[in-house]
Parts: structure tokens; sequence; C-alpha cells
């Protein structure tokens, strides 16, 4: 019986380990489709934070009656930005072919 245990916590790990594994292929792919697309890092809040940090007036305007609505928005485009821009890689590599 104790070496049932073994065997059965050592198919868990492999199990976890293979989880992993295509977790991160798939993070890779993805990756790979975000550079042929010319966004890769894109996926978050860096495009929409590096352009507005530095902003001066868009942090003025962003005192304004509604513009926080927009600004939102806006956050949530860049943010998805990638996906709009998705079937790019297909595109490269059809017209690589």
């Amino acid at each position: 019986m104790k070496h049932q245990y073994s065997i059965d916590e050592l198919k868990h790990r492999e199990a976890l380990m293979q989880i992993r594994l295509e977790e991160e292929q798939a993070k890779q792919q993805k990756l790979a489709e975000h550079k042929m697309a010319f966004v890769e890092h894109l996926n978050g809040p860096f495009l929409f934070d590096s352009m507005y940090s530095d902003d001066v007036e868009g942090n003025k305007l962003s005192y304004l009656p509604g513009v926080g609505e927009l600004l939102e928005a806006y956050r949530q485009i860049c943010h998805h930005l990638p996906e709009h821009f998705r079937v790019w890689p297909e595109s490269a590599r059809k017209a690589k072919d």
C-alpha cells in the first residue's frame, strides 16, 4: 500500500508538470503570434500606461466630466489590441508562402 501512494504521488506530479508545460507552450505560441502582428507584450495595460503617464495635458483633461469613462474605454481598447490583430499572423504566413 505504501508503494501505491508513492506511485499515485508521482502520477499526480507528472500530471501537474504536463499541465504547466502545456500552459507555457500556449503562452509561447500566443507570444509568437503577437510578434508576427508586431504587438508583442501589448496585451496588458503597458501601451495605455506608457502613452498616458507622461501626458501632462491628458492628465488635466481627465478631471473634466465624462472623460474618466472615455479613458477607461480607451484603456480597454489598448488592453485588447493584440486580439484585433490576431488575423495578421495567418495573413503574413500566407504571403510568405
